[in-house]
């Protein structure tokens, strides 16, 4: 009976000890928490209208030069004729298209709308955060496709798209950083 016990025991705590595991990692993540924190990386619409409001993860990953998860390492801001640009160094974790791989550093250029905020009244890409940037090349340079509209951070092991209320994705909803980028691997073949 002891043994039984000591077994039973045993198993529960294991089981209590991979709960914990997958928590740590962000696997185990409510969906309240999910609505919160996708409700937190919804931004108002702002004046001014988009050249392209994309609708669908297929078309915004076919207009997308590279998709890349990045970590941000810095940002500076340079003008351009007369108008304020953020420039942000990100170093490569794993790409899914394009000619990018682990490792390289590029730069993102983006529009600053405001202060510490880009169009859209987007952060700046910080570097405390993991983002996968669908991105467009013009010029031997870096933008973020759709303005900011290619722009998802991870948070929680999940991926939320940074973007105004107006051109949110409308099929698309917070998964699994992991399952993300399979997804657009599969969409990309």
């Amino acid at each position: 009976m002891k043994s039984k016990m000591f077994v039973i025991t045993m198993i529960l705590l294991f089981m209590v000890f991979l709960g914990a595991c997958s928590k740590q990692q962000g696997y185990d993540v409510s969906d309240e928490t999910i609505r919160k924190i996708n409700f937190e990386e919804t931004y108002p619409d702002t004046p001014g209208e988009l050249q392209t409001i994309y609708r669908s993860i297929k078309d915004i990953t076919s207009d997308s030069d590279d998709i890349i998860k990045v970590n941000v390492l810095g940002n500076s801001i340079e003008m351009l004729d007369g108008y304020p640009q953020v420039h942000t160094l990100v170093e490569v974790q794993s790409a899914v298209k394009g000619n990018l791989k682990s490792g390289d550093r590029i730069e993102i250029i983006e529009e600053v709308g405001g202060d510490e905020e880009v169009l859209g009244g987007i952060p700046y890409l910080n570097d405390e955060l993991s983002y996968v940037l669908f991105l467009t090349q013009y010029n031997q340079k870096y933008y973020i496709v759709g303005a900011y509209q290619g722009r998802f951070v991870e948070r929680e092991g999940h991926l939320f798209q940074q973007a105004s209320t107006g051109v949110k994705l409308r099929d698309y909803a917070p998964i699994r950083t992991d399952e993300f980028l399979k997804m657009i691997e599969m969409t990309t073949r």
